[in-house]
């Protein structure tokens, strides 16, 4: 199931939030969340710290390239096949942990610690 969503960058933070027409996110089998974030987007080294803004709440995560550079439990965004960014918790369920549905508004951005 898609809801229409669209990203923009700000000086602050990558957002994705739900608008009419634009592109979809969607939510797998495995609980990861599929954004319309492409990998480009983000324009950051793998490993960055990032802070995730769902709600009124910001969590911490990492950027990987790959669920095998992440420990079981952690929050990650990953790439998918398709080069689009996914939130996961490796070996875990992103959705339920985060409490997030389709159309919920994500907010990414490079962790205070890297700066």
């Amino acid at each position: 199931m898609n809801f229409g969503i669209t990203t923009f960058v700000t000086d602050e933070a990558l957002v994705i939030g739900k608008k009419e027409g634009q592109s979809g996110i969607n939510i797998d089998r495995f609980g990861n969340a599929r954004l319309s974030v492409m990998q480009e987007d983000l324009d950051l080294p793998y490993d960055t710290p990032l802070e995730i803004g769902i709600r009124d709440e910001v969590i911490e995560a990492r950027y990987v390239e790959t669920f095998g550079s992440a420990e079981d439990g952690d929050l990650v965004a990953v790439p998918d096949s398709h080069w689009r960014l996914s939130l996961a918790v490796n070996r875990g369920n992103a959705a339920r942990a985060l409490l997030l549905s389709v159309g919920d508004e994500v907010r990414l951005k490079p962790s205070a610690e890297t700066a």
